[in-house]
This record gives C-alpha cells, structure tokens and sequence, in this order.
C-alpha cells in the first residue's frame, strides 16, 4: 500500500493488501476492505465505506452514500 505519491489521511482505515495506486487521495473516516485494488487518480470521500476484494477503476470519485 506504501505509494508515495498518493494521499490517505491519517483517520483513514485501510486494510492489508490494498492496493493504492498513484495521484489518489482518500479523506478522514474511510473504511477500505482487504484486497481491494484503487487505480489512480482516485478520490475518496469523507465516510465512505468500501468493502472486500473491490476494484475502483482509474477517475473515480467516492461519496459517502446517505441515509434518506
């Protein structure tokens, strides 16, 4: 997970064995499962919850889904 050139915050809660390519950044109170692979230029939002095995594709943006 150690890329230098990608952002995650410290609150951020990040799994082993994720992936996280370059040019990404990932907010406070994150939640990434184990294996998950993120692409770069990602963004992920404050409170957003990822699981298990995922791929984000290169481009994403992440919200925070919400509750109506």
């Amino acid at each position: 997970m150690n890329q230098p050139l990608a952002y995650v915050h410290p609150g951020a809660k990040i799994a082993k064995n994720v992936v996280i390519e370059p040019f990404t950044t990932i907010h406070n109170n994150v939640v990434i499962g184990e294996g998950t692979w993120i692409g770069s230029n990602v963004t992920i939002m404050e409170g957003a919850r990822i699981g298990k095995n995922c791929n984000i594709f290169p481009g994403s943006v992440i919200l925070q889904s919400l509750k109506i």
